[in-house]
Parts: structure tokens; sequence; C-alpha cells
């Protein structure tokens, strides 16, 4: 198994997954504790209203006060009020006068403090939080029953106990099943990364194997293979050229050796330097020794074109500058000692390439002067 990089696309979307997750479950936890404690309220008020409604209904059937007011558990009180506020009878809350404000048919929250032995208010005990429900008879008395809160409380403890047990275990798990399913995902992707190491380590001519997933994946392995055969196109078109201008350049020195090989048997040691030395010759003088310069010259270019990767670029760019040269002295040398010089048909081409040639000198001067003014003119100040 490969090492986990703290900057992994998988790493990533899974703790963008937890996170999102995290938010989610969170949000719906506090929904849910909200809802459970609303629904839990509403039953509690419910089961109050129909206490309030069973022993008012009691005491219009004549039962008796006292006996309406027992029954009350631990945490719960009834009382029985006069129309005029008076407390008739109460059993469970240490101070009933506090109810005497209450509106009948309504159920509120209050705190209050109830006895320990819930016997006509005796012996104050502990304050609590309680819903208290209130009814009224037909004469106008009041019938009060209270429960308190806590066995609510107690529940929604247990219920976020739950969850901040519950959730932590769900995002692992959660984390755990997206990083196989990720990293199952990513698999032809790191395929296709192998694929291409090894193209890069053997050569061109080899493509990446599609997972055959009909996704984006699949798409991109495609497009990759589009790319790394034109890659491969470009490459053979690159050394194709490269082989015909190493032939193309091979061949003018290999006719001038052949030619020089030729004519060498019929030739006298005193006539090799006539050829190869300027001004040695007495035919022409001037004329020969133009053309035996522009032959050392189109040497040197030759030369360097063929180790063109063994010397220092700005040497062999220095070089081929005496193309220049070389183009005149070979114009010189033809147009004084040139068989053809006569010739209309020759006469006319010369003129025509010795002005074009120097049609496209000026240009190249001058744009290379127009260039190097742009990148030499001084940056405008941001006064």
């Amino acid at each position: 198994m490969s090492p986990v990089r703290w900057r992994s696309v998988r790493l990533r979307m899974v703790l963008a997954a937890v996170a999102v997750l995290a938010v989610l479950l969170v949000t719906a936890a506090i929904g849910f504790d909200l809802l459970l404690r609303s629904r839990l309220i509403d039953n509690l008020d419910a089961s109050l209203q129909a206490q309030t409604t069973d022993r008012a209904a009691l005491l219009d059937g004549g039962a008796s006060p006292d006996v309406l007011a027992t029954g009350a558990g631990e945490e719960d009180f009834v009382a029985v009020l006069a129309p005029s506020g008076e407390v008739l009878t109460s059993t469970g809350v240490a101070d009933p006068s506090q109810l005497a404000v209450l509106v009948p048919g309504t159920v509120v929250g209050l705190d209050l403090a109830l006895t320990e032995d819930h016997d006509e208010g005796e012996g104050e005990g502990e304050t609590h939080r309680l819903r208290v429900a209130t009814e009224a008879t037909a004469d106008a008395r009041r019938v009060v029953v209270g429960r308190a809160t806590e066995s609510i409380d107690d529940d929604l403890r247990d219920a976020r106990n739950l969850l901040l047990a519950g959730i932590p275990i769900v995002l692992v798990l959660a984390g755990v099943l997206v990083w196989f399913v990720v990293g199952r995902a990513l698999r032809p992707v790191d395929r296709m990364r192998g694929d291409l190491e090894a193209i890069v380590a053997t050569g061109h001519g080899q493509r990446v194997g599609p997972p055959g997933t009909a996704d984006e994946i699949d798409r991109l392995a495609s497009t990759m293979n589009d790319m790394l055969g034109r890659l491969d196109d470009q490459a053979e078109a690159r050394r194709r050229f490269v082989s015909d201008a190493s032939h193309e350049l091979k061949s003018p020195v290999a006719n001038v050796r052949a030619l020089v090989e030729s004519a060498g048997d019929d030739l006298e040691p005193t006539q090799w330097a006539d050829l190869l030395v300027p001004f040695a010759s007495g035919w022409k003088t001037g004329a020969v020794a133009w053309g035996i310069v522009a032959f050392y010259l189109l040497l040197a270019v030759e030369i360097s074109s063929l180790v063109m990767n063994r010397i220092p670029r700005k040497w062999w760019k220095r070089i081929h500058l005496t193309s220049y040269v070389l183009f005149w002295t070979g114009a010189l040398h033809g147009a004084l000692a040139g068989t053809d010089a006569g010739n209309p048909i020759y006469v006319g081409s010369m003129v025509g390439l010795i002005v074009l040639v120097s049609g496209l000198t000026v240009h190249r001067v001058l744009t290379a002067r127009k260039f190097r003014d742009v990148f030499r003119a001084p940056a405008p100040s941001s006064a």
C-alpha cells in the first residue's frame, strides 16, 4: 500500500467528505434534540391538561377537593383554588399562593419549590422547573396540576450522549468507506501514471491503457493517447528533417571531395596550389582567389553544421554569418571567372539573386535593430 500523502487528492476528498458529513450530522443532531424536546413537552402538556380536565369534572360532580389533591408523585403537585385565589387544598407544592395568578385553560412553565413529603406544603424542598396546567370548574374554582421536567431533561441527556458517541463512529466509518471508494475510482489514474512513466523511460510508440469505463477518466486516457500520437508524429517529423538535413549538408562536401579525388590524378603538385592557395594561380588571379576564399568559407559552414552539437551556439552562429561573405565572394568568382558569365540567363539570375539577398539582408538588419531598440528602451516612470 502506497504511503499517504497529505496533499493527495484522495486524502483531501476524504477530509472534505468527512467535514461535510460532520456538519450535516451535527446540524441533524441539534434539530433532533430540539424536535425531541418539543415533542416531549407537548406530550407532557397534553397529559397535564387531561388530568386537570378530569379533576375539574370530578369537582363539578361533587367530589371533595381533599380527595382530588391526592396521588401526586415525587416531583408532581396538585392544588385546588377558590375563585378568589384562596388555596382550598394542595399537595406537593411548598407555596401554593404562587398559583393564584394562573389563568384557566393554559399550560405554563414555572420554577417552584416542592415539598419533601408532599403533605400540605410542610417542609420546603428543592426548586424544580415544572410544567403547570390550570382548568376551571363550573363554579370558577381552579384545578392546578404540575409536573417537573427533570425526566424530560434526563431523556434528552441520554439521547445527546448517544448522539455524541455515535457521530464519531459514523464519521470514522464514512471516512474509511470514502477512502476505499475514492481509491478505487482513482486506481485507473494511477495506472495511467505508471504507463506514462514507462513511456518516458522506454521511448515513443506506446500508449496509455484506457480503463474502458466510459467516464471522465476513460476520456482523459483517450485524450492523452491522442496527444502522445501527435508527439510521436512530431518527433518522427523532426527525425526525418534531421536525417534529410544531414544528408543535404553532407552532399556538398562529398561532391567537392569527389571532384578533388577525380581530378587529383591529372593535376601536378604545382597545380594543386593554383586550386587551394589564393592568388597562386596565373590565370585570372583575383577572380580565382575569390573562388578559393568562397570554397574555404563553404567548408567552414558545412563542417560547423556537422558538429553544431559539439561547439558553442554563439560560435556556430558566427561561422554561419560568414555565409554573407561566401555569397558575395562566390558571386564575384562566377561573374569574373565563370564560363557562363556571358550567358544572359545566368546574368539575369545572378542580378535577381543579388537584389533578393541584399533586400533580405537590409530587412534583417532593420528588424534586428528595431527589436533591440524596443528591449533597450527605458521603462516609463510611474509618477
